[in-house]
This record gives C-alpha cells, structure tokens and sequence, in this order.
C-alpha cells in the first residue's frame, strides 16, 4: 500500500513543485482533488486515454448545462472535467503508457474545443445569440490561426503549451492568457457566477476575443511572409 501510495505522489508531482505564484497553489489544490481518484482509478485496468474521455465528457456537458442557463450546474461540471484533466497524466505516469499523440490529441480536444464550447454556452444561456456567434468564430479562427503559426515554425502542442508557461510577458499575461487557460477561466467563471456578472463577463470577453484574432491575424500574417522568404 505505501508503495503504491509512493508511486502516485510521485506521478502526481506533489514533491516537483514549487509554491511560487497563485496558479501553483491551484495546480497543488487540483493536484489534492484528483489524487483519491487517482489512487481508486490505480486499482482498475482504465487509461490516461478514457480518464481523458471522460473529461471531454464532463467539459461537453458543463457547455450544455451554460447553454441551458444552469450555470451553477454547469460550474461544478466545469471543476469537476478540470479535475479529471489533472487525473489523465497522473495514471499515465503510473502505468507508463508512452501513447502521446493520442494523449495530445485528445488534450486539445478539451482545452481548446471544449473550453471554447463551454464559453460560447455562456453566452447562448445569456440568450446573446449574436455574441455566441461572434464569440465562436473569433475564437476558433485564432486557434486556427495559432496552429498555422505553429506549423510554419515547426512547434507541437507541447512546444506551445512549453511557451505558454514560460512566457512571462505583458502580451501573454494580459491578452492571450484569459482566454486560453482553462485554470483562468474557471476563476473568472466562478466569480461570474457567484456575484452574478456572467453577461458583463461574457461581453468583455467576446470584445478580447475580437481583438486577439485581429492580433493573430497580424502576427500569423509576419509569420507567412518570414516562412515564405526563408523558403526561397
């Protein structure tokens, strides 16, 4: 038993880390939520790949219950999915599986499509249905755009998320990061909830995600023009 016990704190990564910034005391706080599941998951043949299905599962439900105006519902279902996203590594580590591309793909399918979906429900729930639609277009167009920046430059998603979490400049802290990391909006989204201001919320970010395209377009555009002239 404490060997087992030893092996998940291990791959839970509880003795790597380094309490320096508010988004690590969450990281240990989500670390803490996942870990009896992880120790019950230890005990049954499931995989990182279906723990990773059934957070796109519970991500998926969480924008249908926004879309239908329960949004506390929809919260907890939220919590819920990023516990479980701090679950699939952990029994992946455990059991040594080394299938990473569909790990990854699967990773995107939740952060980027399903927290994308969970915000555009806000806003359908809202009955803003212009705002969903403008919300979603923007959105999706920049990580687009993202992916064909990154393709030009050579980078995988793990490069990206690698970038994200090293990036220490006013451009990602402040423009990129509200709206693509999942820890950020799930702050936003609960104060939102709690005090009432989801609308004031969503229209704020639906203007951030109509400026961030603009950017992106801009700088995808820079990254064309270099990737062309290094090709000749």
């Amino acid at each position: 038993m404490n060997n087992r016990l030893d092996t998940i704190i291990e791959a839970s990564g509880f003795r790597r880390l380094r309490l320096k910034g508010w988004d690590k005391y969450f990281d240990v706080f989500m670390r803490a939520m996942a870990f009896p599941f992880v120790y019950l998951l230890s005990y049954t043949p499931i995989t990182a790949n279906l723990v990773s299905l059934l957070g796109i599962f519970v991500i998926f439900a969480s924008a249908y219950f926004f879309a239908t105006s329960q949004y506390l519902i929809g919260f907890l279902f939220l919590f819920f999915a990023e516990v479980v996203d701090y679950m699939d590594g952990t029994i992946a580590r455990i059991r040594k599986e080394v299938n990473f591309e569909m790990g990854s793909f699967l990773g995107r399918i939740y952060h980027i499509v399903g927290f994308g979906l969970v915000l555009v429900g806000a806003l359908i729930g809202l009955g803003q249905l212009t705002l969903a639609l403008i919300f979603g277009l923007t959105y999706f167009t920049r990580i687009y755009l993202m992916e064909l920046r990154n393709s030009l430059l050579g980078k995988s998603h793990a490069d990206l998320q690698k970038v994200k979490k090293e990036d220490k400049g006013f451009f990602h802290k402040f423009v990129v990061f509200p709206v693509s990391d999942g820890e950020v909006i799930l702050a936003i989204l609960l104060i939102a909830v709690l005090f009432n201001i989801l609308h004031q919320v969503m229209v704020l970010y639906t203007i951030h995600s109509i400026l961030l395209v603009i950017v992106s377009f801009v700088v995808a555009w820079r990254n064309i023009i270099k990737f062309q002239k290094s090709s000749l």
